[in-house]
């Protein structure tokens, strides 16, 4: 009989601690009961066959309890097993694809008694669910590894499956916000459509850390000691929910959803607490419900729930949706790094650079949308962590499904998920798990509008007229915090052809981990990915308007006195005569803190041919002439973010944020990205002349002559190699020459600012300078 070297039958397989568990003796099953098959074909494949032992295993035994729903999705988890050889190999999809198993049969059970001391089938003729999970503590380490879990993550474990964790109350709320009367009822009616087509439907109650383990739960259970809630459930314990129903009650339709603790008898909610009418279990209804109070209730740990009491008593639903037909596997493996932990859209500075999907939906699927089921998945840490004695934790990730509007001028290039860029058609909860899941539905271009699919209005987007539609999603990969490092994988499955779907990966590191590394690029059936590096340059450079450099827009005199930044393109290796253009860039620019009490100010960014000293305000035409690449001056959006994607044609440009109004107060970040490695960035100073930008570059003494991204910040005005004023204060006289000057120009054209209060149309003939009361309207030209 094979022995399994590698996993033995001792006390190490177990637990650290020899007497964590007792006297334990290892048995096969066939010394258990004789006739002991993987699934006996008498007894066949059940959900209440499944129960939990001694430990706090809970996540697992729900989950194979919801499996054995469907007989097939067990027995693919079996490889092989031989009871006379005594050896069996098992699978399961773990850190992104199908590991193999292999393990003797010897089970670990109470001494003297014959009996499972884990996880055990009821039946003795059938052994699944202990020789499982005997592989699956193999896999992580031992069997005390896998107390505690999440119900979500065993899930994708067995089944290889998307599996959407619920928040009920979140959801409940969502809904409401979105103008549903009935909440309650259009999620109730989701879940059962779910069931219908497949799903697999876990529940819980999950509130903090876990209080109990899971031997004390038993044993407070034994001691005739209440459950957690005073409905009868218990605190942070998976219950599977094994079917949905609807029974007539005085000509009412009640909702009903069966469900059942793996724990097994004496263990059930109260009809009460359940919201089961008095005189509800009659003869006739159990015949039409196939249920026993007794037999399969008191016994066997089932209980029906109605659906005002299901929301009430449970607040957290994992839902696993059928997979097994899906024809297209795309996958790869990544990392965040320094270059693209850019976090979650709550941090547009850095969520631009985060690594996304380019996605577009074939236009051979019009009329058939297509269902997209996503796995963004870390590398599994427990058996490390929990062999070193330390607390099992994921850093929060989640998924954020963008769609795309493009700009004639501007490449399809990958930083493009900015403000005026993109708009968030979907977006997961963010949970600190090592798995999320989702399932998008996507459609082709020509029918986005259509699904409500749309590019973000013009306001506030500086590009946006004469922008066009490519028909593009982003689906971002990101943790919740910036600059949270570590390995990670992507799945992408679908129904249909390869051809259905355009699919790239963008801003993306390679995993440093050897376990990532084989995922990225071992051979399999499934496709790999088409990737695409990070960007090679990101900078992000911190400073601040204050009383001295807080100049306002471009119609007023101040504006030269704005923080700039010159960004140029150095002479790469090869290159004859002068600079080549800059190229492509994305300007995104984000408040970071206003004064107390203040208010967030309107913002934008603009590109000079010339230093902002120099910029000519006198006329459109003359403002006109100061702006790079042809660019309009834009309008500034009313939020705390502004963004500007633009392909920049001279060899140099002046990089200028600005508020709305002058001596408005706040400090900032600018974030520059570009592809090309010859970019570079330095802080501008006056010039000592008017000239054109390529033949005036006036950098500040100790500032950046070196590639993009060398400075973490820069200071602000006065301060050494920082932005300083771009012009000195002027003195009095100069102040009224200012003023005399601004009311000969020409009015600029009045574009209203979404949000921003109109303003009288004499109040645009009155001097720039000024810094008026009212919050007047900015002139696009």
């Amino acid at each position: 009989m094979f022995c399994d070297t590698e996993f033995p039958a001792d006390s190490g397989s177990l637990s650290k601690d020899p007497n964590s568990f007792g006297e334990v003796e290892w048995l096969r099953p066939s010394e258990i009961c004789p006739d002991a098959s993987f699934i006996s074909e008498d007894a066949g494949c059940d959900p209440s066959d499944v129960l939990q032992g001694v430990m706090n295993d809970c996540y697992f035994c729900a989950a194979l309890s919801l499996i054995a729903q469907d007989q097939d999705l067990v027995t693919r988890l079996k490889k092989s097993y031989e009871p006379k050889e005594g050896k069996g190999v098992f699978r399961f999809f773990f850190n992104g694809e199908w590991r193999e198993v292999q393990v003797d049969d010897r089970l670990p059970c109470r001494k003297g008694q014959k009996r499972i001391l884990f996880c055990r089938n009821r039946n003795p003729q059938n052994c699944w669910a202990g020789l499982l999970q005997k592989a699956y503590a193999k896999l992580n380490g031992s069997y005390e590894n896998l107390e505690g879990g999440n119900m979500g993550e065993a899930l994708l474990d067995l089944t290889g499956f998307v599996v959407d964790d619920i928040n009920i109350p979140r959801e409940i709320e969502k809904k409401r916000g979105e103008g549903d009367q009935t909440p309650e009822k259009t999620l109730w009616k989701e879940l059962e459509a779910a069931s219908q087509s497949g799903a697999l439907i876990s529940c819980g109650r999950f509130v903090g850390e876990v209080e109990a383990s899971g031997r004390q739960a038993r044993s407070a259970v034994g001691a005739g000691q209440q459950p957690v809630e005073e409905s009868g459930v218990w605190k942070n314990h998976a219950y599977t929910v094994v079917g949905m129903t609807k029974a007539e009650v005085k000509k009412e339709k009640l909702l009903l959803a069966r469900c059942r603790n793996p724990w097994g008898q004496g263990t059930v909610v109260s009809d009460a607490a359940a919201g089961i009418p008095k005189r509800f279990w009659t003869d006739a209804r159990k015949k039409e419900l196939d249920f026993d109070p007794l037999v399969a209730g008191e016994q066997g740990g089932e209980f029906f729930v109605a659906i005002d009491s299901f929301f009430k008593i449970f607040n957290r639903v994992h839902l696993c949706l059928p997979g097994s037909s899906l024809d297209v596997d795309l996958r790869t493996a990544g990392r965040w790094g320094p270059s693209n932990a850019g976090g979650c859209s709550n941090f547009w500075g850095s969520f631009v650079s985060s690594p996304c999907v380019r996605i577009q939906v074939d236009e051979e699927r019009r009329g058939n949308p297509l269902d997209l089921h996503v796995v963004l998945g870390q590398p599994d840490r427990r058996r490390e962590v929990r062999d070193a004695g330390g607390k099992l934790e994921y850093p929060q990730i989640g998924l954020t499904l963008m769609v795309k509007n493009g700009h004639k001028d501007v490449p399809s290039e990958p930083f493009c998920v900015s403000p005026e860029r993109v708009s968030t058609l979907e977006k997961t909860s963010f949970w600190n798990k090592r798995d999320v899941c989702a399932v998008f539905r996507l459609f082709p271009a020509s029918e986005m509008a259509a699904a409500g699919h749309k590019a973000p209005s013009s306001a506030g987007a500086s590009l946006q007229k004469g922008t066009e539609g490519p028909g593009e999603y982003r689906l971002v990969l990101s943790t919740f915090s910036p600059k949270q490092e570590g390995d990670f994988f992507v799945i992408l499955k679908w129904k249909g052809k390869r051809e259905d779907l355009k699919a790239e990966a963008l801003n993306w590191e390679s995993p440093k981990e050897e376990r990532s590394r084989l995922l990225a690029g071992s051979p399999s059936k499934e496709e790999r990915l088409p990737l695409q590096s990070a960007w090679p340059h990101q900078l992000r450079v911190s400073s601040c308007w204050d009383k001295a450099t807080a100049g306002g827009r471009p119609q007023q005199q101040s504006f030269k006195s704005n923080p700039c930044w010159l960004v140029s393109r150095k002479n790469a290796e090869g290159d004859r005569e002068g600079s080549p253009a800059v190229g492509p860039l994305s300007v995104l620019l984000s408040l970071t803190q206003t004064p107390k009490g203040g208010t967030k100010p309107p913002v934008a960014v603009a590109f000079l041919n010339l230093h902002p000293a120099h910029f000519d305000n006198s006329s459109n035409d003359a403002a006109a002439s100061c702006m790079a690449s042809g660019l309009p001056v834009p309008t500034p959006a009313v939020t705390s973010l502004w963004s500007v994607s633009a392909n920049v044609k001279e060899d140099c440009v002046f990089v200028v944020p600005y508020t709305h109004q002058s001596a408005q107060l706040a400090s900032f970040e600018l974030s520059v990205l570009c592809q090309d490695e010859n970019i570079q960035i330095a802080p501008a100073l006056k010039p000592k002349a008017k000239a054109k930008a390529g033949s005036m570059m006036a950098v500040a003494e100790g500032g950046v002559g070196g590639p993009l991204g060398a400075p973490a910040a820069l200071s602000g005005a006065g301060a050494a190699g920082g932005t300083g004023p771009m012009s000195p204060t002027p003195a009095p006289k100069a102040k009224a020459k200012a003023k005399a000057k601004a009311k000969a120009a020409a009015p600029f054209t009045q574009t209203a600012v979404p949000g921003v209060p109109s303003a009288p149309a004499n109040m645009m003939k009155k001097a720039h300078a000024k810094v008026s009361n009212q919050m007047d309207l900015y002139g696009n030209l």
